[in-house]
């Protein structure tokens, strides 16, 4: 089932409610700390400017693997031991390197996934690009398909195509296809058994956040001098709570799938240790000391902000009319156990990301701004001294970078006041950001707000780090800071484009470009899929439309009259020999074995001349067939 619209409608609706959940506690922590409602305005529009990017990666991925609960974890499972197997033997920097089958899914897996992430990472795609990426992620999903299929063996032993696709994975897998299929099964139901014991956290968590959302809005509407109306109640504070409190479910959901599925945790650990192996006793004591300075910060900003929800939730359990009821006693053991739970999935969620941004600050992999030469040269170094010396050579590239440009672009006056404009902003933005997130967590006994929320916005710096590191952007990333600055700074950088235009030899086009950081498109090599995998997508898809008219040919003559021709042009398919145009010699030659004009005829007769498309939906799928397969050509055995 195609969940992809759904899953965005979903994601929107979701993150709109935690992201409106993160601006209250903002406004209300900053109002109880300044008691300025401007101010708290600000620290709310700061707290999602980045954070609402954040969210919406996590609700997204949250709610993917939340509508397919039981099956995206064996999926997932397959797809990460086929990617596994094609570096294995299809990587050039394996032991284990194969380049003799030609043809193997298993290289044309290794190879789209890495066209795929030159799509992914590129600056800026054009409408064909965008369309080379969507055909790349449909051919890696047939294979992963086909793979399980064949694990599974369930596989069509009639179908010639997939005996053939069989026996080039059975080359490589051997003997080892029953071993590797009991270990992944084995380990799907261990995952899942502890994905299930998760749940309690993550509805905890949810349910923590409805009750604080609950009180908080409230507070902030009085504050704003608006009356909580009944109507209000109903319309708004509900439906916000309500969203607000499922969208963080599906932000913990996702942590814990990271942790448990992608085991982001022990790899984590693993190359810790592998650092410290390799490390001189500077470096151990720095790597110790960080580690700790991480475990400490996420430990402490996750005491003080179920500290600060358990306020919040002591005044939402009140205004519920079917929780204020209950015994003191009685809320107090709901808010407890909801706290403990939040807090438990909260410290995941923390902790996870700070590893990974400690991860992203220490891996020279990391640095996209450096030559390969200097790339080579700080791997030689020691953790301790990259940290040191990265920057130092991303500003001699930056420096270098700029004396190449032509004078005019050098001293364009312009170009200057907006760098001068826009780093301040940008650095005031982030440091606004912390800040803001900062006094979410901001209430923990007698220790003062201030020192709360000092702590608060270090650990939210740890947390949002690898999200904002320039080598995790690409197309996909949203930049709501740019959009502001290109929308505000208009009339200086039009007047910068113009100056470089004026004065150098760029198109106009390609000046504006520049002075508003649009993306660069740049020409990326097609990889195109081996005539094998053409020909079994080939057949699948006629196989569909044959599947299409057997429903149809029970009621409909005319159906069963093309349902007997696909069925014999899939015999033909399946046994023809597939051949890719580009491959070719020019001494053979091929035949289409596809269709004739008489068949084409039958293919375009309508079932009704009253109603009915302009196109018959068999013609639709010859169509289709022409624009996927353009290159394909079909060989008589």
């Amino acid at each position: 089932m195609n969940y992809k619209p759904l899953r965005y409608a979903l994601t929107a609706i979701f993150s709109l409610g935690a992201i409106a959940l993160l601006g209250i506690l903002s406004y209300t922590g900053m109002l109880y700390l300044t008691g300025n409602v401007i101010a708290s305005l600000v620290s709310a529009g700061l707290a999602v400017i980045i954070e609402g990017e954040i969210f919406k990666r996590n609700i997204l991925s949250g709610v993917s693997k939340f509508l397919e609960f039981g099956q995206f974890i064996e999926r997932d499972s397959y797809c990460n031991k086929l990617k596994e197997l094609s570096e294995k033997y299809f990587d050039p920097k394996s032991k284990d390197f194969d380049n003799t089958q030609n043809s193997s899914l298993l290289k044309d897996y290794y190879e789209l996934r890495k066209y795929k992430k030159k799509l992914e990472h590129a600056e800026r795609l054009s409408d064909e690009q965008q369309k080379e990426l969507d055909r790349c992620e449909s051919h890696i999903g047939e294979i992963e398909e086909f793979f399980i299929r064949y694990m599974n063996n369930q596989l069509d032993n009639s179908n010639p195509i997939e005996k053939k696709l069989e026996a080039k994975l059975d080359h490589h897998l051997k003997n080892d296809k029953s071993i590797i299929h009991s270990g992944l099964q084995s380990n799907i139901w261990r995952e899942r058994f502890w994905l299930w014991l998760s749940i309690p956290f993550t509805v905890g968590g949810g349910i923590m956040a409805m009750l604080v959302a609950f009180a908080q809005l409230p507070e902030a509407l009085i504050a704003l001098n608006l009356t909580v109306t009944p109507v209000l109640t109903t319309f708004l504070i509900w439906p916000l709570s309500i969203l607000g409190g499922i969208g963080l479910m599906l932000i913990t959901y996702n942590t814990f799938v990271e942790v448990i599925h992608n085991k982001k945790w022990i790899k984590h650990w693993e190359n810790f240790k592998k650092t410290l192996k390799n490390s001189t006793s500077p470096a151990i004591a720095f790597h110790v000391i960080t580690m700790f300075l991480i475990t400490g910060l996420a430990i402490f900003a996750t005491i003080a902000t179920a500290s600060t929800w358990w306020v919040a939730a002591q005044t939402g359990i009140a205004l519920l009319p079917f929780l204020s009821t209950l015994t003191i006693r009685t809320q107090t053991i709901i808010i407890s156990v909801g706290a403990t739970l939040f807090a438990l999935g909260q410290v995941v969620f923390e902790y996870v990301n700070s590893l990974e941004s400690h991860a992203t600050l220490t891996r020279a992999q990391s640095h996209n701004g450096l030559t390969p030469g200097q790339q080579q040269y700080i791997k030689k170094l020691s953790t301790f001294r990259q940290i040191f010396t990265v920057p130092s050579f991303m500003l001699t590239n930056a420096y270098e970078a700029w004396v190449k440009r032509p004078w005019s672009e050098r001293f364009n006056i312009f170009t200057w006041i907006i760098t001068l404009i826009e780093i301040p902003f940008r650095f005031v933005i982030f440091i606004g950001h912390l800040i803001s997130i900062g006094v979410t967590g901001d209430r923990l006994g007698n220790i003062h707000p201030a020192i709360t929320s000092t702590v608060g916005a270090l650990q939210e710096a740890m947390t949002d780090l690898h999200y904002v590191w320039s080598g995790k952007c690409n197309h996909h990333h949203y930049d709501f800071a740019g959009l502001f600055l290109n929308i505000c700074l208009s009339p200086l950088k039009f007047a910068a484009a113009s100056w470089n235009w004026f004065f150098g030899k760029a198109a106009f086009s390609e000046c504006c470009r520049i002075a508003f950081n649009w993306g660069k498109i740049k020409d990326i090599k097609k990889r195109e899929p081996s005539a094998e995998l053409q020909h079994y997508e080939l057949d699948k898809k006629i196989a569909q439309e044959q599947a299409r008219l057997e429903e149809a040919a029970i009621l409909d003559d005319a159906a069963v009259e093309k349902l007997n021709l696909w069925s014999k042009v899939r015999e033909a398919t399946q046994k023809a020999t597939p051949v890719l145009k580009s491959n070719e010699s020019k001494s053979q030659e091929k035949q289409s074995i596809l269709f004739n004009k008489d068949d084409i005829a039958i293919l375009d007769k309508h079932r009704s001349t009253w109603f009915g498309p302009a196109v018959t939906k068999s013609m639709q799928t010859v169509e289709e067939i022409k624009q996927e397969f353009p290159n394909l050509t079909l060989s008589s055995a």
